[in-house]
């Protein structure tokens, strides 16, 4: 498997995979992977040489081009993917606590009221008191697990 690696303009990185059943018979790989990428390349980009891949893809959209030439994950990027995940949790802890808001307020239980309205509130203050720029590997931002509350 060839796969030609390329840089947006933003930096973003793009990489095409080459199959072997795409090369035609008798064809030299330099003219295959030419008539490829003229092909399927992507416009407006800057063809890279031969780079590292990594084989995590957790970050992805965040890879950029390090000074070394090989692909790094751009940590600022990816602390910005790794907070719109944790919204994206905290949201539907939120709605679920909904459940149980409701349940409560039928029931007129006003200390449960105040339990799931602490809690809410918990919740709405997660992306306020998880510092991810502390954070400076891509492993750590993926493990990290906010406290969220019970």
């Amino acid at each position: 498997m060839t796969r030609i690696t390329y840089e947006y303009p933003n930096g973003g990185i793009y990489i095409l995979t080459l199959v072997g059943k795409s090369r035609e018979e008798g064809e030299l790989k330099s003219a295959w992977i030419k008539r490829i990428t003229d092909k399927c390349g992507p416009k407006g980009t800057v063809r890279l040489g031969e780079i590292n891949i990594p084989t995590d893809r957790y970050f992805r959209n965040c890879w950029r081009k390090a000074f070394d030439g090989n692909i790094d994950v751009d940590m600022p990027l990816a602390r910005l993917q790794r907070m719109e995940e944790i919204r994206r949790e905290r949201d539907n802890k939120l709605l679920s606590l909904d459940t149980e808001w409701r349940i409560a307020l039928a029931d007129d239980d006003k200390t449960e009221l105040d339990k799931v309205a602490v809690r809410r509130q918990t919740l709405r203050d997660i992306p306020q008191t998880t510092n991810l720029e502390v954070i400076q590997a891509a492993d750590d931002l993926i493990a990290l697990n906010p406290a969220w509350p019970e």
